[in-house]
């Protein structure tokens, strides 16, 4: 909360923000309050519908979504079938679970789901901010 209240501060009605690994929408739904547009990244199916049914409870209009993965080159990324932090660490992945999982845990590697990778720069967007949690993947996203 206090990185949130941090970020707003740095904004105004006019920013354009980028949230690559925007997971469930904790970020890009407050901020979406106080800037004209968030671009929020999710390469995780599941979690998208989550982020996207976030956004509509909430009556957000200016958040735009992509189901991709932001990496060094375009084309097609595997999404790890394993956790690789948090307390599930090393724990496969299964959605249907009703133990308690780091979903946000989750990098490119080996695994079944597959998503389109893009750069962020080959979209040509303009953002004003930019906050990236992609699970190391971070320096290969521009």
């Amino acid at each position: 909360e206090k990185a949130i209240d941090f970020c707003i501060t740095l904004l105004n009605k006019n920013s354009i923000v980028i949230d690559g690994g925007a997971h469930i929408g904790c970020f890009c739904i407050p901020i979406s309050k106080v800037c004209s547009m968030v671009h929020c990244f999710e390469m995780q199916r599941d979690i998208m519908d989550i982020l996207r049914s976030n956004i509509r409870k909430n009556s957000v209009k200016n958040i735009l979504t992509y189901n991709i993965a932001l990496g060094a080159i375009p084309g097609r990324a595997s999404i790890n079938s394993k956790i690789t932090d948090g307390t599930s660490a090393g724990s496969e992945v299964d959605y249907t679970s009703s133990e308690p999982m780091n979903y946000g845990g989750i990098s490119i590697g080996p695994g079944s789901e597959i998503v389109p990778m893009c750069t962020l720069d080959s979209l040509g967007l303009s953002p004003s901010f930019i906050k990236f949690d992609l699970e190391g993947s971070e320096p290969l996203a521009f």
